[in-house]
């Protein structure tokens, strides 16, 4: 679920913009522990959390959909 907040870190990202994101974990991602320092401003959740928001919210319904982080 990519966001409209952009990376402090990172200009531009696997060819796109540097936007921040919530996202599950896979890949190389496995191996950092969740609660930790591990990204360029993304919020990581177990895999089966990230599934959970985004049935609720609607995968059509993702683009746009309003998201507050404290």
């Amino acid at each position: 679920m990519t966001l409209t907040a952009h990376s402090n870190a990172l200009a531009t990202y696997d060819g796109g913009d540097g936007q921040v994101a919530l996202h599950g974990r896979g890949g190389a991602a496995l191996v950092d522990r969740l609660g930790t320092a591990a990204s360029h401003g993304c919020v990581r959740f177990d895999n089966r959390a990230i599934g959970a928001i985004v049935r609720r919210v609607g995968r059509s319904r993702l683009p746009g959909v309003p998201v507050a982080i404290r």
